[in-house]
């Protein structure tokens, strides 16, 4: 797959589907509603909401779905700057969003970290962890008898 077609399909479209999700289903006492209002988009973020109305979307899709998909999508742009090569240079850069969110719902567990454990996201996250290096698996050459 060609790098840019690669960055659109793995960075940016699951960047955008967790964006969305969180500006048209999440509850606006979110500090990032206040980040919109400051610079004038309340408004309009606000009928974007009144529009979408209630969701029947599962649970999971709306508060376990986006963190995993920015650990996917953080996780497939580094592969991608790192061309799918591990190095002592690239390994803490390519690893860093997975550990950082399994570490984080981990330290969530234990009352480290401010949030509440939820075992769907710790799935998610490892999923969504697991998934950008399944492309990028050399596949062997066919035996040629």
């Amino acid at each position: 797959m060609k790098t840019r077609n690669r960055i659109i399909l793995t960075v940016i479209i699951p960047l955008l589907i967790g964006g969305l999700t969180y500006l048209l289903f999440r509850v606006d006492r979110l500090l990032m509603f206040k980040w919109f209002e400051s610079i004038g988009l309340g408004q309009t973020i606000e009928a974007a909401r009144h529009l979408i109305g209630h969701s029947n979307f599962p649970p999971w899709t709306i508060f376990s779905l986006p963190d995993a998909l920015w650990v996917f999508s953080f996780t497939n742009l580094m592969l991608i700057i790192w061309r799918d090569t591990f190095s002592l240079q690239s390994i803490p850069w390519i690893f860093i969003a997975p550990v950082i969110g399994l570490f984080s719902e981990i330290g969530q567990a234990f009352h480290i970290v401010h949030g509440t454990y939820d075992t769907t996201d710790m799935i998610l996250i490892l999923i969504a962890s697991i998934l950008p290096f399944v492309s990028t698996i050399k596949k062997p050459k066919p035996l040629i008898i």
